[in-house]
């Protein structure tokens, strides 16, 4: 029962997204926000060394930045649906996220910025679970008939 509410929270938090926005997949599975960037984080070898909440971003302190291993004070911020990468220096201060993607996934950012694009199309997946489950369609019983 209790991964079904979960299974639940995740879609209300997807629906809530800017419409047609399907979060992000690692390993076939679609996560939002904290949940994708701790999994993408552990996929691809980085290590957090401390995180901290500030104005509702939650920020993963890495032990090195993504471009260049001598700089130590790179984060990974997200707050719901939204990440962006940051690094103090001066040389890396103009990578976002999608940068980030690009060099771990080593794919043209082009292919990177076409997939965030394709993923924006259409009512989101989310949104139409989240419409059955109010219809009582799916993951609820519906009430006896009487």
């Amino acid at each position: 029962m209790a991964e079904n509410n979960d299974a639940l929270a995740r879609l209300a938090a997807m629906e809530k997204m800017p419409p047609g926005d399907k979060g992000n997949s690692v390993a076939g599975k679609v996560l939002v926000g904290e949940a994708f960037v701790r999994e993408y984080v552990d996929k691809h070898n980085m290590k957090i060394v401390s995180e901290h909440e500030k104005d509702k971003w939650l920020w993963l302190t890495l032990e090195e930045c993504v471009f260049n291993p001598e700089h130590t004070k790179a984060a990974i911020g997200t707050r719901g649906p939204q990440i962006c990468y940051k690094c103090q220096h001066d040389s890396c201060s103009s990578y976002k996220w999608k940068n980030v993607r690009a060099h771990v996934e080593q794919k043209p950012e082009e292919e990177i910025t076409t997939e965030e694009k394709s993923s924006k199309k259409g009512q989101s997946q989310a949104k139409i679970l989240m419409q059955l489950v109010d219809l009582h369609i799916i993951g609820r019983s519906t009430p006896a008939m009487g």
